[in-house]
């Protein structure tokens, strides 16, 4: 039965954590753990010495390959569970590397019964995961947020590769710049990550923008960012002693070495030096009291760097200037601008209104066409109506005359045949005498 493990003089060779790899360090640990669970359950079972060359009936010892034969182990996240290989958990010195050892038998060992995990977020358990397992086809995390959850899970853990490549992929939040108001914010933030972290490479460099920044410092602001009041105390002391300097500070001369004291005891007043940012925050890192000396050397560079802090904030000026311009022409051009919409509204409202008021001239001048025509049309039915009851009228009395004249006809018709026949009648008698007897006095007396 052989086992294939990497022998201990190379671990001996390698015997430091900082002159392993990562995956070094895993096949070891692997290999001695699976190792030892060999040899343990060597001296558990009973052993049968092999006789050479018997095949059949004889156990058949496998070998358990030294990277891809791997424990799982289940964690428990808030709600969600994660099933990964043990072996790339157990980092020595690492926050696993003691819990899995004192955990209970079984604890870890199925789904039902996981290691939980607490005050940590599934997402960032998760992309920590995907650096420690880098499976094909699943890309690294992206985004300040998944790398900030994955810092501050290998800052708690102990996991110093992990926390190397967060950091590097962080480094753009800890670029010093040049003095710029939108640089605030931005070292408030880089400050915090460094004290909270322990980041020391970019901790100075922070100091610096905020001591020498173009926007006045606020405590609320610093507070809200996370920095303690020491932390804000020590900034503002050095940007008071960055300032005056700059205003009333004496120039150190290039090489000439100056010693840096506190003021004499005679009562006089000793102007500050005109040191840089970086000076004064670098002697804020080495000492916090007594006083130090500025060699030759020193002076030449504090001037190099004094002179670039000058341009610096020159520049800040000169661009502040220029933006201050450029908002003042922006304004006027948008000044301009907005009179000249003013007036081509002022004058497309006039012309909307004399639109308006010509259709409302042309509208009633057709109202008044409409009610004469409408007047007209009712005069001339009124002289039809008129010109037809006097047309009735007259046909009327027409008639009424006509009927007169035809009665006075027919009365004078009927007058002429009465007289007629009376003339006729008196002619007749007139004619024919009386019969004798008629005279007689006895015809009467019937």
């Amino acid at each position: 039965m052989s086992f294939s493990v990497i022998s201990e003089s190379s671990i001996r060779r390698r015997d430091s954590l900082d002159d392993l790899s990562y995956s070094d360090i895993e096949v070891i640990e692997h290999d001695i753990n699976m190792k030892m669970r060999v040899e343990h359950e060597a001296a558990n079972s009973p052993t049968t010495p092999e006789e050479p060359g018997l095949t059949s009936g004889s156990a058949t010892v496998l070998e358990r390959d030294p990277i891809y034969f791997c424990e799982i182990v289940m964690l428990q996240v808030e709600d969600r569970v994660f099933s990964v290989p043990k072996s790339g958990l157990i980092e020595h010195g690492t926050h696993f590397q003691t819990l899995l050892e004192t955990c209970k038998t079984g604890v870890g060992s199925s789904e039902s019964n996981p290691i939980v995990l607490e005050g940590v977020s599934k997402i960032h358990f998760h992309n920590f995961l995907r650096l420690i397992y880098p499976f094909r086809g699943v890309d690294i995390p992206s985004g300040d947020e998944h790398w900030l959850g994955i810092l501050d899970l290998a800052t708690k853990w102990g996991f110093n590769d992990i926390r190397a490549i967060a950091l590097t992929s962080l480094e753009h939040l800890f670029i010093p710049t040049p003095p710029h108001p939108s640089a605030y914010a931005k070292a408030i933030c880089g400050l915090h990550l460094c004290q909270k972290y322990n980041i020391h490479k970019h901790l100075q460099a922070q100091y610096e923008i905020l001591v020498t920044s173009i926007a006045p410092l606020n405590r609320n602001a610093l507070l809200a960012g996370g920095i303690d009041e020491e932390t804000i105390v020590a900034v503002m002391e050095m940007r008071e002693k960055w300032l005056c300097g700059m205003l009333w500070g004496q120039a150190l001369t290039p090489g000439v070495g100056i010693d840096v004291g506190d003021d004499d005891d005679s009562g006089g007043l000793t102007l500050p030096l005109r040191l840089s940012a970086k000076k004064i925050v670098g002697d804020y890192f080495r000492t916090r009291v007594g006083s130090s000396s500025l060699t030759v050397e020193e002076v030449d560079a504090e001037v190099a760097v004094r002179e670039l802090e000058e341009k610096w904030v020159n520049e800040i000026v000169e661009h502040l200037k220029k933006v201050k311009e450029e908002k003042r022409r922006a304004r006027a051009k948008e000044e301009k601008r907005r009179k000249e919409e003013d007036r081509k509204r002022k004058e497309e409202e006039k012309a909307l209104e004399r639109k308006a008021r010509k259709a409302r001239i042309a509208e009633l001048q057709e109202e008044e066409d409409q009610e004469r025509e409408r007047r007209e049309r009712e005069e001339e039915e009124e002289r039809r109506r008129l010109y037809e009851e006097e047309e009735e009228m007259k046909k009327r009395l027409e008639e009424e005359e006509a009927a007169i004249v035809a009665a006075a006809i027919e009365a004078a018709r009927i007058a002429d045949e009465a007289e007629t026949q009376r003339v006729a009648a008196q002619e007749e008698a007139q004619r024919v005498p009386f019969p004798p007897f008629l005279h007689s006095p006895i015809l009467y007396t019937f």
